[in-house]
Order: structure tokens, then C-alpha cells, then sequence
């Protein structure tokens, strides 16, 4: 993988969401990367954090010039997000406990019953032929 591929990837993983804002952002680093690389070929991971900053450091530099409320207010959104997946995804799966259970119960009664089978004699009549 190439270094500057490498350097944009650790820095997006940085990012707690990824907003229009967020994406904005980093799709015009992607842009300077790619510049700086054309400029300087096989440039290392190193040189990219010298010119542009650890991962870390980028990653502050943005939230530095965002203001507090926005940032609450993703984040606000993407834990209720999750909340919501969570609870849905514990509600599907105790409802599909709660179907095995009944058809466990179910599967017990039917076992416990027991059924007869009554044989019919059946009757021949001589001199009758069935119509159909």
C-alpha cells in the first residue's frame, strides 16, 4: 500500500463521525496528499506527517476550527443511532427466543398426545357395482 494511502487511512479512522462537514474535509486533504506526492515521489510516512501533521494532529487541528455545538450535536446523533440498533437488534433477538420457546412448548404437547387410529371394516356388497 502506498504510504500516502496509508497516511490518509490512519487519519480518517481518526474521526468519530463522518459528516458533510468531516467529508468535505478530508476529501480536500486527499486532494493535498495526492498533490504533495505528485511533487515529491516516494515520499514516506514520515515526510507526509512532517508537512501535514501526525494523524493525530490533523485530526485536533480540524476539531479546533469546528465549532462545540456541531460537533454535540453528531455525536448526539450518532449515539442515538447506535441506541436504536442496539435496541433493535435485542428486540429481534428476544423475540425470536420467545418464538422458539413456544414452538418448543408446542412440540412438547404434541408429542404428549396420543392418538388412535380406529380401523373400519370395510364392507364388500356383492351385486353393486360403484358408479362414478
Amino acid at each position: 500500500m502506498k504510504e500516502s494511502k496509508r497516511y490518509f487511512k490512519d487519519i480518517k479512522k481518526l474521526f468519530p463521525v463522518h459528516g458533510k462537514r468531516e467529508i468535505d474535509f478530508l476529501d480536500e486533504l486527499k486532494i493535498q496528499i495526492n498533490e504533495y506526492e505528485q511533487d515529491n515521489q516516494n515520499c514516506t510516512y514520515q515526510q507526509l506527517s512532517s508537512e501535514f501533521g501526525t494523524p493525530i494532529d490533523v485530526m485536533k487541528s480540524y476539531y479546533d476550527t469546528i465549532d462545540s455545538p456541531y460537533i454535540l450535536k453528531r455525536l448526539k446523533i450518532k449515539s442515538i443511532i447506535v441506541v436504536t440498533c442496539v435496541a433493535i437488534i435485542l428486540c429481534s433477538f428476544m423475540l425470536t427466543l420467545w418464538k422458539m420457546h413456544l414452538y418448543e412448548v408446542e412440540h412438547e404437547r404434541f408429542m404428549q398426545e396420543i392418538f388412535y387410529l380406529e380401523e373400519d371394516p370395510i364392507e364388500v356388497i356383492e351385486g353393486k357395482e360403484i358408479e362414478e
